[in-house]
């Protein structure tokens, strides 16, 4: 029972499958399955009706196959037409095309081109080995071998290697390869060119192109506030620049705004700014609140403690001296409290009539001759007057030791010490007071001063570092400055620069050290091509960081006169035997020069043909060799023609006679073909 009823629900399913897969129409197709349909991506196809298009789900899917794949699309199937394959990246070869793309190696002045062949069906040129001939010989394309530059550092002088012409001051410009430096945010690039023949090297620089800064870098600037944005730098935005505008002092303006802002900070402050209602002795003082970090004033409050009283009407005690300000009483106008304080500017005169002699109390000091005067002190409590004084009883005052003034009488007197080249004469001081004259000498008030003036100095020759004004070079002596027997002093004191005013008697000279030459460049002979170069000499001493640079030799030797050797002489044509020109070689460089049969140097050098017989009065003897001639030797067909272009159209004209049977005999006799 049980294998019965799996039996049947297997063949359910197999005809729900059936039907899921094939379309169900009104009235069922007799399938011709005579099309095929591509199938993407698989490489195969399969049937489907050519009536109502539905694929053939019985049969296995055939792969594709039929058809070539070339360098541009895949192999096309001959069943259902698909591309079921990639492109082969083969080309085909065509037929030889001459034309610069094709190019593989330029014309020389020995070869033509070589070209490459093109493909048959994308038309791009294979380049490989397989090449082949055309164009025409470039007699301009040289290949010049090395050679050294001129010496006006552009130019340079070569040999070509194939048919040894010479190329005389080529700009190296013309041969040169170039290497780019790209340049950064910072740092200068520059194009450096090598030329190609002599290896001379040169370069131009290209400006750096400077930091953009666009990009933000999260590097703060200032801090948020509570009234201001954070604030942030910009950073290079070029690709491995790190370079931050912080940094850069012309950039200080390259920075953009956050979007973070602080909160107030309130807190208690009591400024008069902030103040709601003022203190009194009966109440406390009311503030607003105020933000510490940007003094705004808030809407809130706080009070503190109650003020002092506000005393008024203040009246005078009548208690002040002469030393002291009196005292004044006020009563509070909201608790009745009094209040006595200072009444400011209320002291009484002094009582200056006191007689004190003291030294604190002098106002005239006396001297030696006169009474010394004093101010008055008050009677109530010892202040001393500023402007009412006396004269004393009894004292006088000290000698005065300010006398200065020396004459003839006085010098020996008051003499200390005499002058010398570094030092005025000194005396001591006396006292100037009429009729007295004491020296400060041996006193407690000894004094001196400088008087008159100094001694002249003795300069003199002596040869010491420190008196140098100007360093011995390779062709200037050092100078010295004179200096002082007896103090040292130099007579020039600062060092000259060679443009400052000197006195020559002030300065004398020593012998200049003479130059240290060393060889820095070798000898190089000349030749027919290029010029030499005698040995180069170059000082070797340095002052002040500068080379000395003198350079004896380095002069240019002309070239050589070419030794030229004859290999050939020239030989003129004949009636039957072609000419030839006259060559000479030089032994030196080996570069060659044709001559006519005037001697005339040629610079391309042709064939000279043969002249042919002449024979104008027709008795078959040439006017120019005399030799006896054969009807052949005269005849002017075109057949007789043995050299060049006419050669050759002959030949092709004996064929084409040959081709149609006609025209056999020549009217000298002599058979065409």
């Amino acid at each position: 029972m049980k294998r019965t009823f799996k039996k049947s629900l297997a063949l359910v399913l197999a005809v729900l499958m059936v039907m899921t897969v094939v379309p169900f129409a009104g009235a069922a197709c007799e399938h011709v399955y005579d099309k095929y349909e591509y199938l993407e991506g698989v490489g195969a196809h399969r049937a489907i009706c050519s009536k109502c298009n539905t694929p053939n789900y019985f049969a296995a899917a055939v792969p594709c196959s039929g058809g070539t794949a070339t360098c541009q699309s895949g192999a096309v199937c001959t069943t259902c037409g698909g591309v079921y394959t990639e492109p082969s990246g083969v080309h085909v070869e065509g037929d030889p095309i001459v034309d610069d793309i094709y190019e593989a190696t330029p014309a020389t002045c020995k070869n033509k081109a070589t070209y490459y062949y093109p493909c048959a069906v994308c038309e791009e040129p294979i380049k490989n080995d397989h090449v082949f001939f055309g164009g025409k010989i470039d007699p301009n394309g040289h290949q010049y071998v090395t050679a050294e530059p001129n010496t006006d550092n552009a130019t340079h002088n070569a040999v070509c290697v194939l048919c040894t012409a010479v190329a005389l001051n080529v700009e190296c410009s013309k041969h040169a390869r170039l290497e780019k430096v790209e340049p950064t945010c910072t740092q200068e690039g520059a194009i450096n060119y090598t030329c190609n023949v002599c290896a001379r090297q040169w370069s131009t620089k290209i400006a750096a192109t400077g930091h953009d800064y666009s990009k933000e870098s999260g590097v703060q600037k200032d801090p948020a506030t509570c009234t201001t944005y954070n604030t942030y730098w910009y950073m290079c935005a070029i690709e491995g620049c790190s370079a931050n505008a912080k940094d850069d002092a012309k950039a200080q303006d390259k920075y953009y705004t956050g979007t973070d802002k602080l909160r107030h900070v309130w807190h208690k402050n009591t400024h008069q700014d902030y103040l709601k209602d003022p203190a009194t002795c009966q109440q406390e003082a009311t503030y607003y609140y105020s933000c510490s970090e940007c003094d705004i004033a808030g809407t809130e409050t706080f009070k503190t403690s109650k003020g002092n009283c506000w005393f008024k009407g203040y009246t005078y005690n009548n208690d002040a001296t002469c030393t002291e300000d009196g005292t004044e009483t006020g009563v509070c106008e909201y608790c009745g409290e009094e209040d006595t304080r200072t009444k400011v500017d209320s002291k009484v005169p002094h009582e200056f009539t006191k007689r004190v002699e003291t030294d604190d109390r002098i106002y005239q000091l006396g001297n030696c001759k006169t009474k010394t005067m004093y101010y008055h002190t008050c009677e109530n409590c010892d202040t001393v007057s500023d402007r009412v004084y006396f004269e004393s009883y009894t004292k006088y005052g000290p000698h005065k030791f300010d006398g200065k003034e020396i004459t003839d009488d006085n010098y020996a007197s008051y003499s200390k010490e005499g002058a010398t080249c570094t030092k005025f004469a000194e005396f001591y001081t006396y006292c100037s007071v009429i009729g007295c004259g004491v020296s400060s000498k041996g006193t407690d008030f000894e004094a001196t001063f400088e008087y008159g003036s100094k001694l002249d100095h003795e300069y003199i020759e002596k040869e010491d570092a420190k008196y140098i004004r100007r360093n011995a070079t390779c062709e200037d002596p050092v100078i010295y400055s004179k200096s002082c027997k007896a103090c040292g002093e130099a007579k020039v004191p600062e060092k000259t620069d060679g443009a400052s005013v000197v006195n020559p008697e002030d300065i004398f000279s020593r012998g200049a050290l003479g130059h240290d030459m060393k060889k820095t460049g070798d000898r190089r002979e000349p030749t027919c091509l290029i010029a030499g170069v005698t040995e180069e000499q170059t000082c070797q001493r340095s002052f002040a960081g500068e080379p000395c640079g003198h350079k004896v030799g380095g002069e240019k030797i002309e070239k050589l006169d070419h030794q030229y050797k004859e290999v050939q002489k020239y030989a003129a044509p004949t009636c039957k035997r072609n000419g030839q020109y006259g060559q000479k070689k030089c032994e030196l460089c080996g570069v060659p020069v044709y001559y006519d049969q005037n001697g005339e140097t040629v610079a391309l050098p042709t064939t000279l043909y043969a002249t042919g017989h002449e024979d104008r009065d027709g008795d078959l003897i040439c006017e120019k060799c005399d030799a006896y001639l054969e009807p052949a030797d005269v005849c002017e067909c075109i057949c007789h023609n043995t050299n060049g272009l006419m050669y050759f159209i002959a030949k092709l004209i004996k064929w084409f006679w040959k081709f149609m049977n006609t025209n056999q005999m020549c009217e000298c006799g002599n058979a065409h073909y």
